[in-house]
């Protein structure tokens, strides 16, 4: 996220940062079952679903989006 402050966004009456915006919604995803990779993704293939990732030196994975 590179943007400092969010003024217009439901929920957040008086604003709230960026980046902890971010924070908040990966606990929140986390929380209903999301696993987070920090990973750089080489390809993505939308051409079916479940998408699937390949990336530098790792196994391919699906995607739900």
């Amino acid at each position: 996220m590179l943007t400092f402050d969010i003024e217009n966004f439901p929920g957040y009456p008086q604003g709230i940062g960026g980046p902890e915006m971010m924070v908040q919604l990966r606990e929140q995803a986390e929380r209903f079952g999301l696993e987070v990779h920090d990973k750089n993704v080489e390809k993505v293939d939308v051409s079916n679903r479940p998408f699937s990732k390949s990336g530098l030196k790792e196994k391919n994975i699906s995607l739900r989006p």
